[in-house]
């Protein structure tokens, strides 16, 4: 739900005739797909990761597929509000509607589902690569947030 949402403001960025809701589509597109391997390893449960971690993993890529700051969705999902406003308050008035609906439903679901993992022993935790590529794409949201002014300017 939450990356066919970014995905619709992609959409809209692309279709609404401006040159900035393009430039935000285009960072949102590249943020969907750094985001979107952080959403799947938060939902999966033989991670082998500590909760914490799954936690952080799953609602981090939430929270950048909604384009909240500081995180990579936020520059790109401004950029086509400002389209979305140049077109009438309407259109911005919809994307709003649907972002906080879709936040609402993250916010109800209060960190339920699939996040036990089985018991393991901690080395174990830490043997795979799945927690440098939970490392790495939060640290990606972050360094995104201050590179796609500098990628996305016109």
């Amino acid at each position: 739900m939450t990356v066919a949402l970014a995905a619709a403001w992609a959409v809209f960025g692309i279709l609404s005739g401006w040159p900035e809701g393009r430039w935000g589509a285009i960072l949102v597109a590249a943020n969907i797909a750094i985001a979107s391997p952080l959403l799947v390893l938060g939902t999966r449960s033989t991670t082998g990761l500590p909760e914490a971690v799954v936690r952080l993993a799953r609602y981090g890529a939430a929270a950048s597929l909604l384009g909240l700051p500081p995180l990579g969705g936020f520059p790109g999902m401004v950029l086509i509000a400002g389209a979305g406003a140049s077109l009438g308050g309407l259109w911005l008035a919809g994307l709003v509607l649907g972002s906080a609906l879709v936040g609402a439903s993250w916010l109800a679901a209060g960190g339920r589902g699939p996040l036990r993992p089985e018991p393991t022993v901690w080395r174990a935790r830490f043997a795979g690569p799945t927690l440098l590529i939970v490392l790495l794409l939060a640290a990606a949201q972050v360094a995104w947030f201050f590179l796609a002014p500098i990628v996305g300017t016109p």
